[in-house]
């Protein structure tokens, strides 16, 4: 099958029954049980926008288990200068997160593999103002001071 089958296959299974992409794509691979990279983007990419649909719709399950962070976070006797989430996907912790904390933030950034998601989280991070960046953590450099 050729990739714009698969992707029509992919969108049909997705759209309109409700499979699991991941386990799909698994199925099919020629490698057996590895989920390859290029699988999780497509699954990601079919399901981008998903998380800030579900936190919209229930914030409260989310907001229970921020509250215990945002505790440890403020318990923290360090100067609080930024905050980095990776794998910060939509960015429906990251922006709660940042929301509840007692300490501010000068600099607030997300990191994720998946570009569609942090496309689709963009719009929901302006609420906490944090910038998101695209591409694996192990190519992203920061400063860091002391």
């Amino acid at each position: 099958m050729n990739k714009k089958e698969l992707l029509s296959k992919i969108s049909d299974l997705y759209y309109k029954k409700n499979i699991n992409l991941l386990d799909y794509l698994k199925s099919i691979s020629e490698t057996g049980n590895d989920r390859s990279v290029e699988d999780i983007l497509i699954s990601y990419d079919f399901q981008a926008g998903s998380y800030v649909k579900e936190y919209e719709s229930n914030p409260e399950w989310k907001d229970k288990f921020l509250k215990r962070l945002t505790a440890t976070i403020d318990s923290f006797d360090c100067r609080k200068e930024s905050i980095l989430e990776c794998g910060v996907g939509e960015a429906t912790t990251l922006v709660p997160l940042l929301n509840q904390l007692n300490s501010s933030f000068e600099k607030k950034y997300g990191i994720d593999i998946s570009w569609s998601r942090c496309k689709a989280g963009l719009n929901f991070s302006k609420l906490g103002g944090a910038e998101h960046f695209f591409g694996g953590c192990r190519y992203v450099q920061f400063a860091f001071s002391r």
